[in-house]
């Protein structure tokens, strides 16, 4: 399907904005900004994915209500796994670059962008 194939061309677009420098201290300049530019377009593909999704089953009855639920478990996983390896107290909240360094932002969004991509690719398979 034309769908499927442009949905699958973005994620490997995706793929390109994932950081590849793991150097220690070696972070490109601006790479927080970057990092979270790219996140910001991460998760506007996955709200198209969704939307494609619910244009494709506009005739099934409830398909909206199913896809509403399954985005917000989704959430909570996706929340789940960044907590689980990006650990912080409320306190540390507002200064997560001291706990972890200058590449807490950066390595926050790819692992967001790489749950999302994963996502992603479980909605193409709905569209099929």
């Amino acid at each position: 399907m034309m769908k499927t194939e442009l949905v699958k061309a973005r994620v490997k677009q995706l793929e390109e904005f994932l950081p590849v420098d793991d150097q220690a201290g070696s972070l490109p300049k601006n790479a927080k900004k970057e990092a979270l530019k790219n996140l910001k377009v991460a998760r506007a593909d996955l709200k198209a994915a969704y939307d494609r999704l619910l244009k494709f089953h506009y005739e099934d009855p409830g398909m909206e209500q199913v896809t509403r639920q399954a985005h917000e478990a989704w959430e909570k996983y996706k929340t789940a796994q960044l907590i689980s390896q990006f650990p912080l107290r409320e306190e540390e909240e507002k200064m997560p670059e001291a706990i972890y360094g200058p590449t807490y932002y950066p390595d926050h969004a790819k692992a967001e962008i790489k749950l999302i991509r994963q996502r992603i690719a479980v909605l193409v398979v709905a569209l099929q």
